[in-house]
């Protein structure tokens, strides 16, 4: 819906222009009516140009999106650990599982990635929500990487480390998933 009325509105100041162009021309004359159409034309170009950007931000999006699901239902390791979390599993070798603290690491730093892509608006919202948010939120259900995520905070405070990978996992569960 925004779309169509961006659209609308760039159609409307075209026309304005087109309007502005005739009637200056009519009674300034034709050099000020040139320069009006000129000006005109440039902004057309302008608004053309930033209709193709959008698009080709979607477009740059739709393969980012890809890619990242492909990391993520594709990558062995992040697969595991998504279907022990899944599967309400232990995830810690200490606690019976097969994982180490640099597997739930990369699990929840893919989910910081997508927080930092987010914040910087290089990745919609709705589309990370849409695809991630249930195993982000699953993740953060799970009381063996709340301990984690809980020890990790103590080791690296938020006033000295303002950008560990379990802020953004926890900014985006807030974001997206609650």
């Amino acid at each position: 819906m925004k779309e169509k009325i961006k659209k609308i509105i760039l159609v409307i100041f075209l026309i304005l222009i087109g309007i502005a162009v005739v009637c200056i021309g009519i009674k300034q004359g034709l050099t000020t009516a040139l320069t009006l159409l000129f000006s005109g034309i440039v902004a057309l170009f302008a608004g053309i140009n930033y209709f193709l950007w959008e698009d080709s931000r979607k477009a740059t999006q739709g393969n980012l999106l890809l890619n990242l699901n492909r990391d993520f239902f594709f990558n062995e390791k992040l697969y595991k650990v998504r279907k022990a979390i899944d599967k309400e599993k232990p995830i810690f070798e200490n606690k019976g599982g097969e994982f180490v603290e640099s597997d739930v690491d990369a699990y929840l730093c893919f989910f910081d990635l997508i927080e930092y892509l987010i914040q910087n608006g290089i990745l919609d919202e709705r589309f990370a929500k849409d695809n991630f948010c249930d195993w982000a939120e699953d993740a953060d259900d799970n009381q063996e990487i709340k301990d984690y995520i809980n020890s990790l905070k103590q080791e690296y405070p938020r006033e000295k480390y303002p950008t560990g990978s379990y802020q953004r996992f926890e900014a985006f569960v807030k974001r997206c998933c609650i």
